[in-house]
C-alpha cells in the first residue's frame, strides 16, 4: 500500500487514527495484515497518509467498527509495528486508577482463537483467556454487574492487557490481586506493565522458563517495541510479585504497598501504542505532524455534525446537548431498542471526545 498526502478532507471520511512511529517516514510501500488462525490476511479497511514531517498515519472509517479485530500488523521491509485498533478515548476514564482503588483491575491474559469462530473481516477471531485457571468463585453472578470491559494493548495470538470493572469488588478479584499462584492481575496499569516485564524476565537467562505466561510476556513486550529508556524505567520501578518471590519474601503473592502513581513515562508508553478517534490527540503529542489548530477546528466541526446526525437518526430533540446523556439514551433506545449496545458505546464516545477536544483547545491535556 502506498501512503497518500494527508489533507483536512480526510477528517470527513476517517474517524480513527494510529501513528506508525516505527515505520520509516515517506516510504512508498507498507503492507497491512491481520492474523487469523490460518495465517495472515491482507486488510482493505485502512488507508495510509503521509503527514507534514513525513511520518505515516493509519486511518479507518469508524472507531468502533473494527474493535473486535483488536490489532493489525504493518510492515515495511524488515520493520514491523502493531496497529492497535482500540482507541484511547474509551480508556481515558479508566487508565489512571488511584493506587488506593478498591475496585477495578487490569489483567494480562493469553490471546487464543475463539472456539468455533467464523472468520470475517469485521469480526475478530481472537479473545482473552486466563494463563492459569484457578478454582475460584465466579467473577460475576450477573452480566449487569460488569460496567467496564476495555482492551488497552493487544497482540492477537500473544496476549492482551484489559481493564475490567464491576459495580462492587468481587472476592475473585481480591484473591487474584493478592493471592494468585500465577499473578497477572493488578489495580493500576503501571503495576501491570512492571508485572508483565517481570514475567518476561523469567523467559530469559538465567531462568529460561517455558511457562506460557513468561514466554507470552516476552513476546508481548517484543511486539510493543519499547525503547531502551522505557525498558530501563520499568526495570527501576518497585518490585511486583515475581521479583518479590525471587527475593525470598514470604508474602510475595500479596500486592506491594509502595506503588507510586502513574508516571509520564508509562502514560506515554500507553498513549503511543493506542489509536485515537481524535487526530488532535496524536498531533498534540507530536506537533511536527501537522498544524494542531487546523486539525482541532476541523475535528470539532466534524464532531458537532456527527452528533447532530446521531440525534436526527434516533429522533432525539435537536436542542438536546451532550450533557443530557441519560435522556438521550432513553429516547434512542425507545425508538430503536435493537441498537441499545451501539447507542451506549456511541454516546460514551461522543461524551469523551467532546471533553477531550475541549481540553486540547484549552491546553489542559
Amino acid at each position: 500500500m502506498t501512503p497518500t498526502p494527508f489533507s483536512l478532507d480526510v477528517l470527513a471520511t476517517h474517524k480513527c487514527f494510529f501513528l506508525l512511529d516505527l515505520i520509516p517516514g515517506r516510504v512508498e510501500d507498507v503492507s497491512l495484515t491481520i492474523l487469523t488462525p490460518t495465517g495472515e490476511e491482507d486488510v482493505d479497511f485502512v488507508d495510509l497518509f503521509t503527514m507534514d514531517d513525513g511520518r505515516i498515519i493509519a486511518a479507518w472509517g469508524h472507531p468502533m467498527q473494527k474493535l473486535p479485530n483488536h490489532n493489525l500488523i504493518a510492515r515495511c521491509g524488515e520493520t514491523r509495528q502493531i496497529i492497535n485498533l482500540n482507541n484511547v478515548e474509551r480508556i481515558l476514564p479508566h487508565f489512571d486508577r488511584p493506587v488506593t482503588a478498591t475496585n477495578g483491575a487490569f489483567l494480562f491474559t493469553d490471546s487464543a482463537p475463539l472456539p468455533n469462530g467464523d472468520w470475517r473481516c469485521d469480526r475478530g477471531m481472537y479473545g482473552p483467556v486466563p494463563f492459569v485457571v484457578e478454582q475460584l468463585p465466579r467473577v460475576f453472578n450477573e452480566v449487569s454487574e460488569l460496567i467496564v470491559f476495555e482492551h488497552l494493548l493487544t497482540v492477537n495470538g500473544v496476549g492482551s492487557i484489559i481493564y475490567i470493572e464491576s459495580r462492587s469488588e468481587t472476592p475473585r478479584g481480591t484473591y487474584l490481586i493478592n493471592n494468585s499462584v500465577a499473578p497477572a492481575t493488578t489495580r493500576t496499569f503501571q503495576e501491570m506493565i512492571r508485572l508483565v516485564w517481570e514475567w518476561a524476565q523469567l523467559a530469559d537467562y538465567p531462568f529460561h522458563s517455558t511457562d506460557r505466561t513468561a514466554t507470552q510476556a516476552r513476546l508481548f513486550l517484543e511486539w510493543m517495541q519499547l525503547s531502551d529508556y522505557q525498558l530501563e524505567y520499568i526495570a527501576s520501578m518497585p518490585d511486583m510479585q515475581i521479583s518479590r518471590f525471587l527475593s525470598g519474601e514470604t508474602d510475595a503473592r500479596r500486592r506491594p504497598d509502595d506503588n507510586p502513581p502513574m508516571s509520564p513515562v508509562i502514560e506515554s508508553l500507553l498513549f503511543n501504542r493506542m489509536a485515537a478517534s481524535s487526530l488532535s490527540f496524536i498531533v498534540k503529542r507530536n506537533p511536527t505532524l501537522w498544524k494542531l489548530n487546523d486539525i482541532l477546528e476541523e475535528e470539532q466541526n466534524q464532531l458537532r455534525a456527527g452528533f447532530e446526525r446521531f440525534k436526527e437518526y434516533y429522533e432525539i430533540d435537536a436542542d438536546t446537548t451532550i450533557d443530557r446523556l441519560v435522556e438521550m439514551r432513553q429516547v434512542a433506545v425507545t425508538n430503536k431498542p435493537s441498537d441499545a449496545a451501539y447507542i451506549d458505546s456511541q454516546l460514551k464516545q461522543f461524551d469523551i471526545k467532546f471533553d477531550l477536544l475541549d481540553m486540547i483547545a484549552t491546553d489542559n491535556i
